[in-house]
């Protein structure tokens, strides 16, 4: 049986989405990522270069890119995913809130 999955926000994030409610969808996308690797990495990062955003574990792990036109992030974010028995619980944050 798969866990349930339970997104929370920091309240970086969540200005984030008061300045522009599309980042909702954004981070949806991110959210769904960060579960599709989570037995790779409990840590993703989104990371902006250029034209492109880099997804990685923190480390020199890349999980792969996305142009920005699929996902125009306005700084990196992080995700952290944690196992807490019945489901996984992952948190967006900025850096600066870790």
């Amino acid at each position: 049986m798969e866990k349930a999955f339970r997104p929370l926000l920091t309240r970086g994030i969540n200005g984030l989405i008061e300045e522009d409610g599309k980042y909702t969808n954004i981070l949806a996308v991110m959210f769904r990522i960060a579960r599709e690797f989570y037995e790779q990495s409990y840590f993703i990062t989104f990371k902006k270069e250029g034209d492109k955003v880099i997804i990685t574990d923190g480390n020199e792990n890349i999980f792969g890119e996305l142009d920005l036109t699929e996902l125009n992030i306005p700084e990196n974010i992080w995700l952290v995913t944690d196992d807490y028995g019945d489901e996984l619980v992952c948190i967006a944050m900025l850096p600066e809130e870790y």
